[in-house]
């Protein structure tokens, strides 16, 4: 073999294919769930993305502060060195790339909720706040909508607006079936394809539908309709972007 080709293979390898390694971290935090969170019968993981020294420096205080509202099972993808430097460190569930993409968090989510496993993404700004345990509020959530028509029982989706017209892509919860699950896989696609729309306003076209994209009317026809709930802003809170780490709390 060539040396060199052997080189750019392992290279290429080691940049593109997450594959295993998300498997197996979905594996640790699945276990985590079950063990350690106490819910075998439904599993609930945590995704949130890493990129940058700042955010590497909120890792330990994320973790801590859903572990606290009874996350513990919580997976980062980790896009740079400081990132994974932070993982190795605090010996947290990370699965490490180095191609930074937005698009990570939906391909984690699409593999565990075809596992069967409920997700909750939240950025690395946005922290459970308010009276009560805010993991209760999500999962026992209840009025939804599907296209504007009242749901019964549990929604697929739970999203929080923070007082804007749109969902906000920086967190979400999905409960595992097989709606959800064909849901993030289309949405994914999607995106891959269309690179050039954004996560937020996608998610928005496909599960509100407040919005548009482009080739929306093609592409609904693949898309189950979820039901979708709207979580209070009093539940969590984003910290907009920040200049100081010692100020999120």
């Amino acid at each position: 073999t060539n040396p060199l080709i052997d080189e750019l293979a392992h290279k290429s390898r080691a940049s593109f294919n997450t594959f295993g390694p998300s498997i197996n971290a979905l594996a640790a935090a699945m276990w985590q769930s079950v063990m350690r969170d106490g819910k075998p019968e439904r599993p609930l993981i945590r995704i949130s993305l890493a990129y940058g020294s700042k955010w590497a420096e909120l890792l330990k205080m994320s973790w801590a502060r859903w572990a606290a509202a009874g996350i513990r099972a919580s997976v980062f993808m980790a896009m740079d060195e400081a990132a994974v430097a932070a993982c190795v460190e605090f010996h947290l569930i990370c699965v490490a790339s180095s191609r930074a993409s937005v698009l990570h968090k939906y391909s984690l989510a699409t593999l565990a909720l075809h596992l069967g496993v409920d997700v909750v993404y939240a950025d690395l700004d946005a922290v459970p706040v308010g009276p009560g345990n805010p993991l209760e509020t999500i999962t026992a959530e209840k009025s939804s909508t599907n296209g504007g028509a009242v749901c019964e029982g549990l929604p697929d989706l739970v999203v929080t607006t923070q007082n804007y017209d749109c969902l906000n892509a920086g967190f979400w919860f999905a409960r595992a079936s097989n709606r959800t699950a064909s849901f993030f896989f289309q949405l994914l696609d999607y995106l891959h394809e269309h690179w050039y729309e954004g996560d937020q306003r996608t998610l928005n076209a496909f599960a509100i539908g407040n919005v548009s994209v482009s080739f929306t009317d093609s592409w609904r026809r693949k898309v189950p309709r979820l039901c979708v709930a709207t979580l209070s802003p009093d539940v969590f809170a984003g910290t907009e972007g920040f200049n100081d780490v010692q100020e999120v709390k």
